[in-house]
């Protein structure tokens, strides 16, 4: 394991910079009220409005390959 004064780098990193972008991003709009009270946060529909467009479409492909 790293010690905590060493900076992350490759893959580890970015994982961890997608992390935390997330969850500023769904921290804003919680506290900003773009969901209110009581509604249950849906990974799927979380994940949706973070995606980019080509993002998802290529998720999709991939997922219709994988069925068929």
């Amino acid at each position: 394991m790293l010690p905590l004064s060493e900076p992350l780098t490759g893959p580890l990193a970015a994982r961890r910079s997608q992390a935390a972008h997330v969850y500023e991003v769904v921290r804003r709009d919680i506290l900003s009220g773009k969901y209110g009270p009581n509604k249950k946060l849906k990974i799927q529909d979380l994940a949706d409005e973070l995606v980019s467009a080509p993002a998802r479409c290529a998720r999709r492909c991939r997922d219709q390959s994988l069925s068929s």
